[in-house]
């Protein structure tokens, strides 16, 4: 009803108010009533080609890409202009044809080379394509010619994070209610494809156990359009400096809003003391599934070795998360693991299995800008068994939060943290890991010089 009484109050005036009304409901997202607003003053003005520009790009906007691609294509037939390949250019982008939407782009360039808008939508799609250097270049011409255009200034701060060489230096603290405990410092930096990272592990477990580890590893990714591949390799110290060599791949393919990954990867096992004391180190298969963030799942089979210990792992989890509303989003789910080998009851991989089903609530406030912070609520249950022992059922809980202060986007500082009451591999006994608490602070900035 209402969005029929704002189209007739502007059906009988002039074609410019018409056309300000039809771009406030579209932004508003009422796409229909602004479409029909477009076609009253295209009725009396077929060659408006701001209104017909208009009703393409809320077509776009209402997600019928397919409608509003034929759109466009008509309006070039017809000499709407550059407008409408630069439109086109979006929509074939959104369909995930890049390469065609990276022409139409260029080809409005070749005929003016400042012209911001086609600059900044090339920009876009080159970093979709995994070219971020090239991006960046295109980004810098727009800013050259148009330094006071807002949309390139805007296009270009929301990029830059994206298109930039960033670092990223983090400190950790953790403990648990196990007399483990530890800190680490961490390094990681990326420019373009090429990444690298380096970690430092001082631990200290019950009895006056001590251990360090050091890993440093470089890293590339690769890709184009839906699919993208990314690998990394380095050396492992641990303690007694014995040397390892770790690393990961994987390849993600993204179709329409589910996202698929899998691949593997090498790693100390140095979550404390005791293990890093060991020599451990796990080996995965692994793979992840992300439909829009509202189902998120992961599946791992692990083998975790030493001089004196051995056993396999599988693990996985599933979680569903509703869509935010004013920052709250509402979840459940459930995760877990198994060890599959009996003779390793206690010592390092215990309990033999757990599975844990909560309930879940995440808040985030702030935005590009300024002071932001997420926090996360679990509850639930989880089930505990030993090998050759009935299994116990206990309440879990955890909270999770930070709070960063992002001075622009992709440049902040802050802090984060969490305590869980929930079952650990890292326990050294059944008992123990059915009573497992633990904690961990960390202090994190990320940096584009």
């Amino acid at each position: 009803m209402r969005q029929a009484i704002v189209f007739a109050l502007f059906i009988a005036t002039g074609s410019a108010s018409a056309q300000d009304a039809a771009r406030a409901l579209a932004q508003s997202g009422h796409y229909r009533a602004a479409i029909a607003l477009y076609d009253s003053v295209l009725s009396r003005e077929p060659r408006n080609w701001d209104a017909a520009l208009g009703r393409a790009q809320t077509i776009a906007w209402s997600g019928r890409f397919a409608e509003a691609e034929s759109t466009y294509r008509a309006l070039i037939d017809s000499g709407a202009g550059p407008d409408a390949q630069k439109g086109l250019a979006r929509v074939v982008a959104w369909r995930g044809r890049l390469p065609e939407s990276e022409r139409l782009y260029r080809v409005v360039i070749a005929h003016d080379s400042t012209d911001s808008e086609a600059l900044t939508g090339l920009a876009q799609v080159l970093q979709w394509e995994g070219r971020p250097r090239e991006a960046r270049a295109v980004l810098k011409r727009a800013l050259a010619a148009h330094p006071d255009d807002g949309d390139a200034r805007e296009a270009w701060a929301k990029l830059r994070p994206m298109v930039s060489p960033w670092m990223r230096p983090t400190i950790t603290t953790w403990g648990d209610n196990e007399d483990n405990s530890g800190e680490a410092g961490s390094l990681a930096a990326q420019d373009g494809a090429l990444s690298f990272a380096a970690t430092y592990r001082n631990t200290q477990g019950p009895h006056d156990v001590y251990g360090h580890t050091q890993t440093d590893r470089v890293g590339v990714a690769l890709g184009t359009g839906p699919l993208m591949i990314r690998a990394d390799g380095g050396v492992g110290l641990g303690e007694g400096e014995y040397a390892e060599a770790i690393g990961a791949a994987h390849v993600a393919v993204t179709v329409g809003p589910m996202t698929f990954t899998a691949g593997g990867s090498r790693e100390l096992f140095d979550e404390t003391a005791a293990m890093i004391a060991s020599g451990l180190v796990q080996t995965t298969a692994d793979a992840a599934l992300d439909v829009g963030g509202h189902l998120t799942g992961t599946f791992g089979y692990a083998t975790v070795s030493g001089e004196d210990h051995s056993d396999e792992r599988v693990e996985g989890s599933m979680y569903m998360w509703s869509s935010a509303w004013h920052g709250l989003a509402i979840g459940a789910g459930a995760h877990g693991y198994g060890y599959v080998r009996p003779d390793t009851t206690d010592g390092y991989f215990a309990p033999a299995s757990f599975i844990l089903a909560e309930g879940a609530l995440r808040m985030t406030a702030g935005g590009e800008r300024g002071l932001a912070g997420t926090l996360e609520l679990g509850a639930g249950a989880q089930r505990i068994a030993a090998f050759g022992a009935p299994a116990s059922i206990k309440p879990a809980e955890r909270v999770n939060a930070a709070i960063l202060y992002r001075f622009a986007p992709g440049v902040e500082c802050g802090v984060n943290g969490g305590y869980a009451v929930a079952a650990s591999p890292n326990a050294t006994t059944a008992s123990a890991a059915a009573a497992y608490r633990g904690y961990s602070v960390a202090l994190v900035a990320r940096i584009i010089p």
